[in-house]
C-alpha cells in the first residue's frame, strides 16, 4: 500500500515495478512521481516527474525507455507533452508536441505515435507522430475521436466511442480508413469501452 496517492499506471521493466502516482494537491500544484520497486516489492527509489504533469494515463516500453502521457500538467491545464523516462541512467526528457491532449502512446518502425483526445469533453481527434531519431514530427486531425489505439500488421486501429477505425498505417497520410467496426454496447445507458490491446496469435 502506498498512502495518500494515486496510482494510476503501472509497468514492469528489467525485474523492476514502475508505479506512476500522483499526490495530494499542495497550494493549487499536484505533484507527481515515478516510484520503483524490486521483485520483492521493495522501494528502491523514487522520481519527481510534475514536470512533465499528473495523472499518467499510458506508458509504454522501448528499448532503455519508458514513454508516457499525462492527462494534465501539475495546475490542472491540458498537456502537449510525453515524458521520456530513461530506465538505465534514471534520467528524464520532455518530448513537446504542437497537439495538446496527448493521451495514447504507441511505437512502430521507429516512430512513436501520440493520440490526442479530450477524455472529459469528449473532443478533438488528432494524431502526432515523433520520429524517435530525427525528432521530426507529423500532425494528423480525424473527424472522428481518438480514445485508444493499437497497432498491428501494418494497420492501426483507432477506437472512438463504440466505433473501431482500421487505418493502413504506411498510408496514414491518406486519412481514409480501410474500414470502421462498430462495438456493441452491453446495455443502453451504463457501459462504455474502457481500453484496447493486440494479442498475437
Amino acid at each position: 500500500e502506498i498512502p495518500d496517492v494515486y496510482v494510476s499506471n503501472l509497468i514492469y521493466e528489467n525485474d523492476t515495478l514502475y508505479a506512476f502516482v500522483t499526490k495530494t494537491p499542495e497550494n493549487g500544484i499536484t505533484p507527481a512521481f515515478l516510484y520503483q520497486y524490486d521483485e520483492e516489492l521493495k522501494l528502491l527509489g523514487s522520481i519527481d516527474i510534475s514536470e512533465c504533469g499528473t495523472n499518467q494515463y499510458k506508458a509504454v516500453r522501448h528499448k532503455d525507455y519508458i514513454f508516457f502521457t499525462s492527462l494534465s500538467d501539475s495546475k490542472d491545464n491540458p498537456t502537449n507533452t510525453v515524458g521520456k523516462f530513461n530506465t538505465v541512467t534514471n534520467s528524464l526528457e520532455i518530448i513537446y508536441l504542437e497537439q495538446k491532449h496527448a493521451l495514447d502512446l504507441a511505437i512502430y518502425d521507429g516512430c512513436l505515435y501520440v493520440s490526442h483526445y479530450d477524455l472529459v469533453k469528449k473532443v478533438g481527434g488528432g494524431m502526432s507522430v515523433y520520429d524517435l531519431e530525427t525528432k521530426k514530427i507529423e500532425n494528423y486531425h480525424f473527424e472522428h475521436g481518438m480514445e485508444q489505439m493499437a497497432i498491428m500488421n501494418e494497420k492501426i486501429y483507432i477506437l472512438s466511442d463504440w466505433k473501431i477505425y482500421v487505418y493502413d498505417i504506411n498510408n496514414i497520410s491518406n486519412m481514409t480508413p480501410i474500414r470502421s467496426i462498430e462495438v456493441s454496447s452491453m446495455d443502453e445507458e451504463f457501459s462504455y469501452l474502457s481500453g484496447m490491446f493486440t494479442v498475437d496469435n
